[in-house]
């Protein structure tokens, strides 16, 4: 009964990573339902086949045993699903769970099926193998279930397989199998959730594994790679899982894993999500080191997410910087047909993320100039700031445009400074101004979208129409109520028109 309880709870955990995720409320009521028709069920499969692996009854011959165990080998050699089934329920009815290779070949059988009837099947056939004889699973069929499973859009399942996998120890014998594995799984909103915490396992499962056998005696385990790292970050950043993401760059630095190009573009997009740009400036120092043609190309969204936040911050100087910056590069990098002035090497860097503070920042290594062929980021400008021409990054028109604009409304902000300081000045020196005189202050401030300000004049104006030093005037009540209507003050609106 412990054991039952395990299963259960771990299927309650796989539904609470599920529900965290956004717009997953029918794969969370599909699974609460399914969680509930399991326990039960599960409950009396293990009562069933507990009595029937343990007891042998005194008409059960050698002879029922040899037909069944015949019956089972033949339809699983006949690839015929239905029928290994049949055989493999009458078999276990009367003598357990079969050798461990027929098993596994039941589990695979049921695997290669793209019926989701089948597939249910196997991962509930799993389940009750892992209660009473875990010893019998095997990685290939747990390897080949989980592959359904996840492309089968069973995400939970797939995921829950996995985590088996990881607890019971069964690794694939090739890496690469991981890599395909979340591939797949983060395709989906829940299945990116649930990569994200079954990378975490993984992480903590292979750590603990290569910890406790410092003397060697087992082969250590290989480390997530950053293909894998990069897949779940990516898939974070498309789904807004902000916070999951952080958890996932830290990490990347507890376990040593080395951040590549896809790695460092993912990251980037997280910098410039989170307003982080001082850690965006720590990277470009290792991103300009990279001269090759391809890879300044996919470098593209990198240094599109860094001007965006030089515009956010309104630092035209730097964002005129990193825009001259980019035009130098072009005499460095290599034209189509040679080579240009800049060195190629691949190296590795060790950089400080967060605080310098040890106990509150910590360390991660790139390495810009290399590019896994697994998985490639797509080479997507999300704001339009940098453009690729001939495998070479500019900045685009809309960039130009806004440090330009950037620079005037600067300029006008101080000519408006200036002109208020003058207006006070009249002021102090009872000198009234006129109609047109406040829509002239109105017209600059509308003209920077300082709509804030004109409702501060707005007061002035009530003020003075009030005391009787400015006449109405209908220019200076049109210029208001457009301006207002721009900058949603409907209130003010209301006491325009009421005057």
């Amino acid at each position: 009964m412990r054991g039952f309880f395990r299963l259960y709870k771990l299927g309650n955990r796989c539904l609470l990573l599920a529900s965290s995720a956004k717009n997953v409320n029918n794969a969370q009521a599909s699974f609460c339902q399914w969680n509930r028709l399991h326990a039960f069920a599960l409950h009396g499969n293990m009562r069933r086949c507990t009595t029937s692996s343990s007891v042998r009854f005194p008409w059960e011959g050698s002879s029922s045993f040899a037909s069944l165990m015949s019956k089972l080998e033949a339809t699983l050699k006949d690839d015929s699903v239905d029928e290994a089934w049949e055989a493999f329920s009458n078999y276990r009815r009367l003598h357990g769970f079969p050798q461990k290779n027929l098993l596994n070949r039941m589990i695979m059988l049921m695997s290669y099926s793209s019926n989701p009837y089948w597939l249910r099947k196997a991962y509930e056939l799993v389940l009750v193998i892992l209660e009473e004889k875990p010893c019998l699973l095997h990685h290939d069929p747990l390897t080949k279930l989980a592959f359904t499973l996840v492309r089968s859009q069973m995400a939970v399942r797939a995921a829950t397989v996995i985590r088996i996998m990881l607890e019971n120890g069964m690794y694939p014998s090739v890496e690469d199998v991981w890599n395909t594995l979340f591939f797949h799984l983060v395709k989906t909103e829940v299945g990116s959730y649930l990569a994200s915490y079954v990378l975490i396992e993984m992480c903590e499962h292979v750590s603990h594994h290569n910890a406790k056998d410092r003397r060697g005696r087992q082969k250590k385990l290989s480390l997530p790679n950053s293909t894998i790292f990069s897949l779940v970050l990516n898939s974070c950043m498309q789904h807004g899982s902000v916070w999951k993401a952080q958890q996932l760059i830290e990490l990347m630095s507890q376990m040593g894993v080395v951040a590549d190009a896809n790695s460092i573009i993912i990251i980037a997009r997280f910098y410039e999500m989170t307003g982080q740009r001082d850690e965006l400036v720590k990277l470009k120092k290792h991103v300009d080191g990279v001269y090759s043609l391809t890879l300044s190309c996919h470098y593209q969204q990198f240094y599109d997410s860094l001007l965006s936040l030089h515009f956010k911050y309104n630092d035209l100087d730097a964002a005129a910087e990193l825009m001259f910056e980019l035009y130098k590069r072009l005499d460095l990098l290599p034209s189509s047909s040679g080579k240009g002035k800049g060195s190629h090497l691949q190296r590795q860097s060790l950089i400080q993320i967060g605080s310098s503070n040890l106990r509150m920042g910590f360390h991660i290594m790139v390495e810009p100039e290399h590019l896994s062929n697994n998985f490639v980021v797509e080479a997507k400008c999300y704001s339009g700031l940098i453009l690729s021409s001939n495998g070479k990054l500019v900045p685009s028109k809309k960039a130009l445009a806004k440090l330009i604009d950037g620079y005037v409304r600067e300029r006008k902000a101080k000519m408006m400074e200036d002109a208020m300081r003058t207006y006070k000045r009249m002021e102090q020196r009872y000198v009234y101004p006129t109609a047109q005189t406040f829509i002239h202050i109105i017209n600059g401030f509308s003209s920077l979208k300082m709509y804030r300000e004109i409702s501060i004049v707005w007061g002035d104006i009530k003020r003075k129409l009030e005391e009787g030093v400015l006449i109405p005037d209908r220019d200076l009540f049109e210029c208001l109520l457009w301006n207002f209507l721009r900058g949603g003050y409907f209130e003010r609106v209301m006491e325009t028109i009421d005057l």
